[in-house]
């Protein structure tokens, strides 16, 4: 189950303690839940800040990664979890400003490979 987050406390922990992999379009920030929960979980938070762009543009922004993470979030933990012990995970995407004008396949690879390295990285 993927919730959001949405405190300005869990994003400032997730920068702090996270493990940070930066791409093209975004930076992805991976850190564990320090929370002792009976069921594994994920978060996720969404960053767009106005180097992106008018409001216009960094809701653009927000809305390709939401369509990206709810696409590829599931595939990329189902892989991570098969080699691995099952956790909490939080995750924050920053948008880039080329974002934007990118392409859904460059932005897919680009993905891929930050969730699978900054997940790897964190056990």
């Amino acid at each position: 189950m993927v919730s959001r987050i949405k405190k300005r406390a869990d994003f400032l922990k997730v920068s702090h303690l996270g493990v940070k992999s930066r791409m093209r379009h975004f930076t992805l920030l991976c850190a564990r839940q320090n929370e002792n929960l009976s069921l594994v979980s994920t978060r996720i938070g969404f960053t767009a800040s106005k180097r992106v762009g008018n409001a216009v543009y960094r809701n653009r922004a927000k809305r390709r990664m939401r369509t990206l993470v709810d696409s590829l979030l599931p595939q990329c933990l189902e892989l991570f979890f098969k080699e691995h012990a099952a956790v909490s995970l939080d995750f924050v995407i920053i948008a880039h400003k080329t974002i934007i004008d990118s392409d859904r396949l460059s932005l897919e690879q680009d993905f891929h490979k930050a969730a699978l390295g900054c997940m790897s990285r964190i056990t």
